[in-house]
């Protein structure tokens, strides 16, 4: 479930475009996602999309 981040020298959670990890109903954002490397912005970009993937899947009902 997570692979090595070059960038960081860590292993990061491997998302999906909408920040779905491999766990139904799990996400996961910022820097333990590490889709692009660690700023504030991308933090804060990837935890909105997190958010609001996590509500459409609830309002789907999974």
């Amino acid at each position: 479930m997570t692979e090595p981040d070059e960038m960081l020298g860590v292993e990061a959670i491997r998302v999906d475009p909408a920040q779905r990890t491999g766990v139904p109903g799990l996400y996961a954002a910022g820097d333990a996602a590490a889709t692009v490397p660690p700023s504030t912005a991308a933090a804060v970009a990837s935890g909105y999309l997190a958010g609001a993937s996590a509500a459409v899947g609830l309002a789907a009902g999974y």
